[in-house]
């Protein structure tokens, strides 16, 4: 075609034209020599039993005539490209077709033949090829692939080789992808390496997306299995020992697992399915490999629809099943009332007994105390409907009728859930307050802190301050974590700050978190004298008790419908001293508390300060030894004492974690942090 030169253009009509050209001069059945590559011939047909042909020349010697038909079954009549007659049959035909659709198996075949394969015999498209395309390839497919399919295989192949497939309408377009006037619509594997091969498996009763996540633990590699949600076919990329090792894999998972099987749906009407299902088991056998109906039934109990389902790969079975639902499935002689046991999956059996007590209008069942049983419970009747605790067990016992204990399961169902979590990222630090921190660390939060923040921050301890409101400390700044630590990290530059604890851990929602780090310091708190008849040897006793000294942090959050979270707090810094104001030989336990209650965003930050703490210090200078002399040492050295005014921080971060993704991603996060394992590659 003109102006084209450097793209080759192959069009169905000419090889329409070459195969009517082969099928005039195939008559002779003598093998012929050809040129052109392999990957283009169809599937032949095979003629076991040659028959007799009219226009052999009479001429033909006997032995030749046998040397003919031997070559009638030894060579297959073939089509490739339209100019060769036939050829040997190989071991391996690149194309097989086949009522399902086509086998591929290419062995090093270059690209250029693929492509002139797949569209121009195959699909009888017209497309055009970039002349700079070429590369050996290797695939092959484990089972047919449907027609309508091939054009997706031929994306995969292309782009292993850098190139990508366009399409307007029925003609395509193959280019370089740097010379692709817009991207491919999908992406699929990396470039090919030598000695690797490309496997097209499809799925016949597994989806791609439940095949990943099966795949996921196994971890492999990048570019080894690559799956398209879209299409049930999974490609593998590799060495042969490992496509063959994914492919065993992957036929376990691809199966169907309800195959010659028989199912039975029963609607119950007066017993639960998994009450039932107990029943049946005990009279066909409990399943297990000992069992006598061990791979021949299986019950499936589903009581919140009332429904039980049998599988079987016999038919009489599940006649059996219906027989004695007939008789099972109606109510006892004690007017329906049942025994039931809940297992407690993520709550405590005894909170759970109260709240449906509570429910349902009854009185509290008894609980059970650890290592007495259930029997041990207080039998409590509550009419038709009774709930014991059994807290060894963690479980509830109830007695009521079905369809009381279907309105229990339903509520059992938004009761017993897994609380969210809460992680508390706390910060308590002491600043000096010395140069434009003499008047407080709130005078830099107003100056220094951006937009955005929310709270008060006065220090005026009357009816109009923050004290009434907030007590025990004299403000709080609630605002963005990285804004309240770029305040702490300029104080912590100037070597202002001190951090004394960072503690950070994890809570459920409405129970409380305790951190303490310190010690206990021995206290006198009284003392006794017993100076007896003769009063010459006094007995004196004391009386000792032991102070926690630290640091102690108490957080009770509560996760709040609008998003937000209500901390309880109780913070202490405490420090031992030597007793000065009295004469009793103890030290002296300084303590510095926050105790309150807030509201904070999640992932929102809030400071807490207020807490000032004056003191005094001594300064000695002078030349060594002379200014310890008696008398005159005050000629060689100075002395004098100096005010410190200390002040006491406390930030808190909560952030809400609502499922175990999350808490395991913290988890992660923070093993990483202190290098406990690697981090873990995203696949």
């Amino acid at each position: 075609m003109p102006g084209t030169s450097d793209i080759e253009y192959v069009r169905p009509f000419t090889l329409a034209l070459l195969v009517l050209a082969g099928g005039l001069t195939g008559c002779r059945l003598d093998p012929l020599r050809t040129s052109t590559p392999a990957g283009v011939t169809h599937r032949p047909l095979v003629l076991a039993h040659p028959t007799r042909t009219d226009h052999r020349p009479p001429s033909t010697p006997p032995q030749r005539e046998a040397k003919a038909r031997t070559k009638r079954v030894e060579y297959l009549p073939a089509v490739q490209g339209g100019t060769h007659h036939g050829r040997p049959v190989p071991h391996a035909r690149p194309v097989t077709a086949e009522d399902q659709g086509y086998t591929l198996n290419f062995n090093g075949t270059d690209v250029k033949d693929v492509v002139r394969l797949i569209l121009g015999e195959l699909l009888h498209a017209n497309y055009s090829l970039d002349p700079g395309l070429k590369g050996p390839v290797h695939l092959h497919t484990a089972s047919p692939i449907p027609r309508s399919e091939l054009p997706f295989v031929l994306e995969h192949l292309l782009e292993a080789r850098g190139a990508v497939l366009l399409r307007q309408g029925d003609f395509y377009t193959i280019l370089p992808r740097n010379k692709a006037a817009a991207p491919p619509v999908r992406r699929a594997g990396r470039t090919a390496l030598p000695g690797y091969q490309t496997l097209v498996l499809p799925l016949e009763y597994i989806s791609a997306a439940q095949l990943r996540t099966l795949l996921k633990p196994l971890r492999p590699r990048a570019g080894l299995v690559t799956l398209h949600d879209r299409l049930p076919l999974v490609l593998l990329t590799g060495t042969s020992a490992e496509i063959e090792r994914y492919r065993a894999l992957i036929r376990t998972f691809d199966i169907d697992q309800m195959r010659g099987q028989s199912i039975a749906v029963f609607h119950l009407q007066e017993v639960l399915p998994s009450t039932l299902v107990g029943e049946l088991q005990t009279i066909f056998g409990e399943e297990g490999a000992q069992a006598p109906a061990a791979g021949m039934l299986r019950l499936v109990p589903v009581d919140r629809l009332g429904l039980l389902i049998a599988i079987s790969p016999r038919k009489v079975y599940l006649e059996a099943v219906a027989g004695w639902i007939r008789r099972l499935d109606t109510l006892g002689q004690r007017q329906g009332e049942q025994l039931f046991v809940y297992k407690v999956r993520n709550s405590k059996a005894e909170k759970l007994a109260e709240l449906l007590n509570g429910i349902f209008g009854t009185r509290t069942g008894g609980a059970v105390p650890p290592g007495k049983g259930a029997a041990a419970g207080r039998d409590v009747h509550l009419g038709r409907v009774k709930i014991l605790a059994d807290s060894e067990n963690n479980a509830l016992i109830i007695r009521a009728t079905r369809e009381d204990y279907r309105k229990i399961l339903r509520s059992l169902d938004k009761l017993d859930t897994l609380p969210p979590q809460v992680l508390l990222q706390a910060t308590i630090l002491e600043v000096q307050l010395v140069g434009d921190l003499r008047y407080g660390v709130e005078w830099v939060f107003q100056h220094r802190l951006g937009s955005g923040r929310t709270g008060k921050g006065l220090l005026d301890l009357g009816d109009t301050g923050i004290a009434p409101v907030l007590p025990g400390f004299a403000y709080q700044v609630v605002g963005s974590g990285d804004a309240v630590k770029g305040v702490i990290n300029a104080l912590a530059s100037d070597s202002r700050s001190k951090i004394i604890s960072s503690p950070s851990l994890m809570v459920l929602d409405n129970h409380a978190a305790k951190i303490r780090v310190g010690d206990q310091v021995p206290v006198l708190t009284s003392q006794a004298t017993n100076t007896g008849s003769s009063g010459s040897n006094p007995i004196i006793t004391n009386t000792i008790e032991y102070r926690d000294a630290g640091i102690t942090l108490d957080v009770t959050p509560h996760i709040s419908s609008s998003g937000m979270i209500v901390l309880d707090i109780l913070q202490e810094v405490s420090s031992v001293s030597e007793q000065t104001s009295s004469g009793i030989n103890s030290p002296t336990i300084n303590q510095r508390l926050i105790h309150t209650t807030i509201a904070v965003r999640d992932g929102g930050t809030v400071v807490l300060g207020g807490l000032i703490k004056d003191g005094k210090t001594r300064r000695n200078s002078g030349i060594p030894l002379l200014r310890d002399l008696p008398g005159v040492g005050m000629l060689f050295g100075s002395h004098g004492q100096g005010n410190t005014r200390v002040e006491l921080l406390m930030t808190i971060t909560p952030t809400v974690l609502r499922n175990q993704d999350a808490s395991e991603a913290i988890s992660r996060a923070f093993r990483e942090r202190f290098g406990l394992e690697a981090p873990e590659v995203l696949r």
